[in-house]
């Protein structure tokens, strides 16, 4: 029950684990998570991760992160697959972030805004000399004006952007659950591959139509 009221922040009925057919497995490959029932052979959710690892560019252990450049649920399940995407990149001791050219659907960066109001998500805030830092989520680009960040800052806060920017920046993760891993080990028999081009598939039909 203590799980089913974290999704009444939300605008939509949204599910839990709980809420998906028994068929259901989740099967992880090479940072892509997909949520599939292969006795009807129906993806649930799908989330690809990308790894953002340049020590060069980024020399701290902050520079070290996942974005989530594709992201497709069927209804209700956008939270769940999300929340899988959170404690998948904490088993790597890593965190996850909105892409750094600001590039998410306002619906997709709402469900993301209501995930950093829920105190059970580990969150930081990139200081503003971050070299990841920036303002794309107001300006749809992640190029530099020329001018220091801080005055930049106080331009686009003067707009009422301060909390979309704040959360932009935020790096999130959350401690695995039993669900996490019990649904992992459904199926040890399947071609993980083959799954994660069903998801892709299932997140391109959904990009493209909606």
């Amino acid at each position: 029950m203590k799980r089913l009221k974290r999704f009444m922040h939300f605008n939509e009925a949204m599910k839990s684990s709980r809420d998906l057919d028994p068929g259901v497995g989740l099967f992880i490959y090479e940072d892509t998570l997909t949520l599939y029932n292969p006795n009807n052979d129906k993806v649930y959710g799908y989330v690809g991760l990308k790894s953002v690892k340049n020590p060069i560019f980024f020399r701290t252990k902050e520079g070290l992160f996942y974005t989530f450049p594709a992201i497709a649920a069927q209804s209700g399940f956008g939270p769940l697959i999300y929340e899988f995407a959170l404690m998948y990149v904490k088993t790597k001791d890593s965190n996850l972030m909105v892409a750094r050219d600001g590039d998410i659907r306002d619906k997709a960066f709402n469900v993301w805004k209501k995930f950093y109001n829920r105190a059970d998500v580990l969150k930081k805030t990139l200081p503003m000399s971050h070299k990841a830092y920036n303002f794309a989520i107001v300006t749809g680009d992640d190029d530099f004006s020329g001018m220091p960040k801080e005055i930049e800052y106080e331009f686009h806060t003067q707009n009422g952007n301060e909390k979309d920017i704040i959360i932009y920046n935020t790096m999130m993760s959350m401690e695995p659950s039993k669900e996490f891993f019990s649904l992992q080990e459904k199926y040890t028999d399947l071609d993980l591959e083959e799954i994660s081009d069903m998801g892709r598939d299932f997140f391109s039909e959904y990009y493209n139509n909606y």
